[in-house]
């Protein structure tokens, strides 16, 4: 079920993505793991943002897949961690774990 949900990853630091994934259960008012997978949606305010700074945060923090959607260009970049590093990839599938998959249709949001 869709909602909102801040991500402490410690106490400096919330991060609220535009959409995230996650495999498992929260008993708290906030995420306390990494997601699978995060989605952040790309603006000229928060290219930086997003490109840069999260970018490294959530490798950090193990972020398995990170998408970036531009709705100015209608593309979407996606990264998978991949030894610790995001190497940027064109797959639509991900695995949230061995025996569980999904797959976007990357053309159909911009429709």
């Amino acid at each position: 079920m869709p909602c909102e949900l801040d991500w402490k990853i410690n106490e400096e630091t919330v991060v609220r993505p535009d959409m995230m994934i996650i495999y498992g259960k929260t008993s708290a008012d906030y995420l306390e793991f990494p997601p699978v997978l995060v989605l952040e949606i790309i603006s000229p305010n928060s290219i930086k943002t997003d490109r840069v700074i999260k970018f490294e945060l959530y490798r950090e923090q193990g972020v398995r897949y990170y998408l970036l959607a531009d709705y100015l260009k209608k593309t979407v970049d996606v990264f998978e961690l991949i030894d610790n590093f995001y190497k940027q990839t064109t797959s639509n599938t991900f695995k949230l774990d061995k025996t569980c998959e999904i797959e976007f249709d990357f053309e159909e949001i911009w429709k």
